[in-house]
């Protein structure tokens, strides 16, 4: 299965390549995708230039999206893709800013483990 994850901040850059391991011990054949600017020099890293054109071949391809950052760019980001909800890929949203490393990364473990799921 594929999935892709999307950052749009340094922290969630950081972040999405965590996400992407977990993803992977799913097997899943993920891409991290993140500004530019945060890619370089980042192995697990993909730079996107235009986050809607990479949604679309998200949509197209894969089985989960998982966005770091405000729900808000997820949902105008995914709007003209979605079609219907009983057909629909699994799509996951992640806060940045949580305080407690412990506590976020049990509700990443927690969100991903829920998104595998649907996904499967």
């Amino acid at each position: 299965m594929k999935a892709v994850v999307y950052s749009f901040t340094r922290r969630g850059a950081m972040l999405s390549i965590n996400i992407g391991e977990a993803l992977q011990k799913f097997d899943f054949e993920v891409r991290c995708l993140t500004m530019p600017k945060f890619a370089e020099g980042k192995i697990f890293l993909e730079a996107m230039d235009d986050h809607n054109k990479a949604c679309e071949y998200a949509f197209k391809e894969c089985q989960l999206i998982v966005f770091v950052g405000a729900v808000g760019i997820a949902v105008r980001t995914i709007a003209p893709y979605i079609k219907n909800k009983l057909v629909e890929l699994g799509v996951e949203g992640v806060k940045v800013q949580a305080q407690d490393k412990g506590a976020l990364d049990f509700t990443i473990r927690a969100r991903i483990a829920a998104a595998v799921a649907r996904a499967l």
